[in-house]
């Protein structure tokens, strides 16, 4: 049976002296402090015996006292303290503060502490602080009782649990089981209650008092009694209730002292130090990928641009010869055509206006890196405007069937080449799609040079100079097989041109880059667009 006594109206005289009670140093328990983790164990720590030298204060500010300890009593569950606060606004501050829960923790301060294998040997006891996060999670103030058990033996009689009622006169009582019956003693006069029977069975009435389903008993003054103590710190252990524990907070103060847990110094996070200190490794531009490497233009007969405006001719009707009998008999001669031919020369440019800071202050990286970008674009955009000209002006072709056993690629390869031989064109280079240049990588080597040296080795027995190049440009499955003097490309020398201007009413500087091309196509049927059969 569960017999819960409470003694009414005892702690209305600790408010009035002001009077705070808790665990102050707990033994066999890890605390994080300025000298690292550690426990005491039972005797390590040196209580005075006369407490006048020791003073109480807020957050180890010993300028900031409120109060002075009036028991230190040594438990084997550790020091338990009581404190006296002052009547001053400080100690008014600190009671107000342990009534709302902001400060309701203790922190021992240790001078002379030693420390072996994880252990606090010895250690002088001098002061103590109430804190918001205290270095041993247990060392809180007890103003509050929780739930109640008898720590005690099976045999041993229960201690009382004080309670004081509140200003009404009641008693609000709550526990993890029904007991059987709640006694109150008040003044002498003892009543019995029971969960059944809410009416007193024998005394005076008293106030009102329940007994719900859960006991609990909760009061807003700090306990004072080492039995209340015990009953809450068993029931602590019994029941793994650690919501009163808070953060670990640290003060750094002396080698062999022992303080409140240590200030946090953080690294990272708004408003850290080292958020003001620590300077970020400075990496510099970031590898973008390999530089542009022109595909196309290098493919094709390349020429000197000297004029904005390209022109030319060709034949349409080439001049002919044929077999002649002789002996006076009349001789060939076919009629002539030549038509005119002028191809648009295409400008490339790009500028910016950048503040002339980056000048002013030498930022040699940022230009660098700047003129550098532009011209691989300049690259980019003149290699595509080629491409975009040699696809409009070649011939479509049809590839045919593809024998088994061998690539879709290589078929269209060898349909490309047959067309530009044809057209009296020397196969050079083949522009193929990404899915084509796959499969070509699938083919061992062997079998690639085999197949093209039987099929292009119709023109001379030897394709040493031919190149395949995969272009992202081509539709899947196509292939642009040239010779390199079907068209070419004619550059203004030095392109692309690096100019500056200033933009002198908004302190600016204008860099910018130009370049001109030109691409005449001579023979568009030396240019061959295969695309596979379905």
């Amino acid at each position: 049976m569960t017999t819960i006594t409470i003694d009414a109206g005892t702690l209305t005289a600790n408010q009035e002296d002001r009077i705070v009670t808790g665990l102050l140093l707990p033994y066999g328990e890890e605390c994080r402090s300025n000298l690292g983790r550690f426990a005491f164990d039972q005797g390590a720590v040196t209580i005075p015996a006369d407490l006048s030298g020791m003073s109480f204060n807020v957050e180890h500010a010993r300028e900031n006292v409120i109060g002075r300890p009036v028991s230190l009593t040594d438990t084997s569950a550790g020091i338990v303290a009581s404190f006296s606060i002052a009547k001053t606004d400080a100690g008014n501050a600190a009671l107000a503060d342990i009534a709302s829960g902001k400060r309701k923790h203790l922190s021992a301060e240790v001078s002379g502490v030693k420390i072996k294998d994880g252990k606090g040997v010895a250690g002088d006891l001098f002061a103590a602080a109430l804190v918001a996060a205290p270095a041993f999670p247990s060392a809180t103030l007890l103003a509050a009782a929780v739930d109640t058990f008898d720590p005690a033996p099976a045999d041993a009689p229960a201690d009382p649990l004080i309670l004081t009622p509140d200003e009404n006169g009641n008693l609000a009582v709550e526990s993890t089981t029904t007991p059987e019956s709640v006694t109150v003693t008040a003044e002498g006069s003892e009543t019995i209650f029971t969960s059944e029977d809410q009416t007193p069975k024998e005394g005076a009435p008293v106030a009102v008092a329940t007994a719900p389903a859960t006991l609990t008993a909760t009061r807003t003054e700090p306990v004072t009694t080492l039995p209340s103590l015990f009953s809450i710190l068993a029931n602590s252990i019994k029941t793994g209730d650690k919501t009163l524990l808070a953060g670990i907070e640290k003060e750094i103060d002396g080698a062999e002292s022992l303080f409140a847990a240590l200030s946090d110094v953080k690294m990272t996070g708004t408003g850290t130090v080292g958020s003001n200190i620590v300077q970020p490794q400075f990496l510099g531009e970031l590898w973008s990928g390999r530089a542009y490497q022109r595909k196309v233009i290098p493919l094709l007969g390349s020429g000197v641009l000297t004029s904005p405006e390209v022109k030319g001719w060709r034949w349409t009707t080439e001049p002919e010869v044929a077999l002649w009998a002789g002996n006076k008999a009349a001789i060939s001669s076919n009629a002539p055509a030549t038509e005119a031919y002028s191809v648009a020369v295409q400008r490339i440019a790009g500028a910016h206006d950048i503040a002339r800071e980056f000048r002013d202050f030498g930022v040699a990286e940022f230009w660098a890196s700047y003129f550098a970008a532009m011209t691989e674009s300049y690259a980019k955009v003149s290699d595509k405007y080629v491409f975009d000209q040699l696809v409009l002006a070649a011939t479509a072709v049809t590839g045919g069937a593809v024998p088994s056993g061998t690539d879709k690629g290589l078929a269209s390869i060898v349909d490309g080449a047959l067309s530009v031989l044809n057209a009296d064109g020397t196969p050079s280079f083949a522009l193929v799609a990404p899915d084509v240049w796959r499969g070509l990588l699938f083919t061992q080597d062997q079998d690639k040079l085999a197949f093209l040296n039987a099929s292009l080795g119709l023109e001379e027995g030897s394709i040493t100079n031919f190149k395949v190049v995969p272009h992202k440009g081509l539709a899947a499955g196509k292939v642009l097989v040239g010779d390199r003097n079907a068209a070419a490309v004619h550059e203004l020398g030095g392109s692309p041109i690096r100019v500056e201007g200033l933009d002198l009413v908004k302190g600016g500087i204008d860099p910018a880059l130009f370049g001109y091309v030109a691409v005449p196509v001579h023979k568009a049927t030396a240019l061959a667009l295969v695309t596979p059969a379905v």
